[in-house]
């Protein structure tokens, strides 16, 4: 049907429905701005935690290189955050620990939970350091 041969009823329905339209989209954008803006500060907020804990918290790649480590664990293993490109978890694992983590470090890439366990580090300085670990396995893009 052409506008000329609407009702002038009809042409006010189909405009309010567009007006209406236009308000749900208008509303759809400001929820979507507002979710971004949630997220931006949800995400800087956990940033925020996991770099100022005084918990030691790192993430390592399937090789077992250093992909993240926070301020705590630089500080207490005496790291700078340049030096973690160049590490491998097996760098700092003391040698009467590596057996153990190994196992452990095979548990999580199968998927497998493991708990809480203790480990002897070695930080920078060559140091023995107890930890006790509590590790998670998440994969990312397979």
């Amino acid at each position: 049907m052409k506008d000329e041969s609407k009702t002038k009823k009809q042409l006010i329905k189909e405009l309010l429905q567009l007006r209406l339209r236009n308000t749900e989209l208008e509303v759809k954008e400001t929820l979507r701005k507002q979710t971004s803006k949630v997220e931006k500060w949800t995400k800087d907020l956990f940033r925020d935690l996991v770099e100022n804990t005084n918990d030691l918290i790192h993430t390592l790649a399937p090789d077992g290189c250093f992909l993240y480590a926070n301020k705590a664990w630089l500080k207490t293993l005496g790291y700078q955050r340049s030096d973690i490109r160049n590490l491998s978890v097996a760098n700092i694992i003391h040698p009467g620990s590596r057996k153990h983590c190994s196992n452990i470090f095979r548990h999580l890439l199968a998927g497998r939970e493991v708990g809480r366990f203790e480990a002897e580090l070695i930080t920078k300085k060559g140091r023995k350091l107890v930890v006790e670990v509590n590790s998670h396995c998440k994969f990312m893009n397979g």
